[in-house]
């Protein structure tokens, strides 16, 4: 997830915004291993991807 981990959303963010891309993206959660759930609750899993795109958001473009 965006704003977790070892991955560096910043370049990714900043080269979208250089080229122009104006699409949408997705934010999606892979459970390990598949079919387990990622969260408890729904609710849980709304607020993660909000806390992800909130940290995309706030990224320099």
């Amino acid at each position: 997830m965006p704003g977790r981990g070892e991955l560096d959303f910043g370049p990714i963010v900043k080269t979208l915004a250089e080229i122009g891309f104006d699409g949408w993206t997705e934010i999606f959660m892979h459970p390990v291993p598949r079919g387990m759930p990622i969260l408890e609750t729904t609710a849980a899993v709304t607020a993660e991807i909000n806390r992800a795109r909130s940290y995309l958001k706030g990224l320099p473009r």
